[in-house]
């Protein structure tokens, strides 16, 4: 018989965290062409990634980042190793502003601007500018660890009385689903799957 593997856990994420954040990002989308297209896997990058994270835990407290971490395996400072992270927004990208900071220079800033419009307007036009958490988990586990931030995101939203929204991958979509989240894409909106999932009602 195997060994018994220690259940994974959830907790909050902090900024001595983000050079894990980092690297799950990167492993998660490493096969995804566009989206390496858009931030290729270089030091320059990875840099700016962490800036952004290091901005949004020191000056966005509406922004919830949590990680999902393996007791059984340690990183190098000896603490439980990240296996996964998700970010949740309790408020709207009105109220936030830009979504990153500038464009780092080996980004391609117009189609960079082009396709996170096009990300905004859809949330635009499936919720309309009400308060709505979003989030964004990649894992390269597969051992419950995004379902445990979608869980997460979702108890926020029902404990608030929130409406939720992604910007899922259409493979990731299913996963959403059984949370409640609908599709509700354009036709002509490619492999983004632009879900929602409605406030509850006491």
């Amino acid at each position: 018989m195997g060994s018994v593997r220690t259940p994974l856990v959830i907790e909050p994420a902090t900024a001595d965290d983000i050079e894990a954040l980092n690297e799950i990002w990167f492993t998660a989308f490493a096969k995804d062409a566009g989206m390496m297209r858009l931030f290729p896997d270089t030091p320059v990058l990875r840099g700016w990634m962490a800036d952004c994270h290091a901005h949004d835990f020191k000056n966005r407290p509406y922004q919830f980042y949590l990680k999902v971490v393996d007791p059984d395996t340690k990183d190098a400072q000896g603490r439980p190793s990240v296996v996964a992270y998700g970010k949740w927004d309790s408020k709207t990208a009105e109220f936030r502003g830009p979504r990153f900071l500038p464009w780092a220079e080996e980004t391609p800033a117009d189609e960079c601007t082009k396709v996170f419009n096009m990300l905004e307007a859809n949330r635009r036009r499936v919720m309309g500018d009400t308060l709505i958490p979003s989030a964004h988990s990649p894992s390269t586990e597969r051992r419950g660890a995004g379902s445990m931030l979608v869980k997460w995101g979702c108890d926020f939203a029902d404990k608030h009385g929130l409406p939720a929204y992604v910007d899922a991958s259409k493979f990731g979509a299913p996963l959403y689903e059984k949370f409640g989240f609908v599709d509700r894409s354009l036709p002509d909106q490619g492999e983004i799957a632009s879900m929602t999932r409605p406030k509850t009602t006491a």
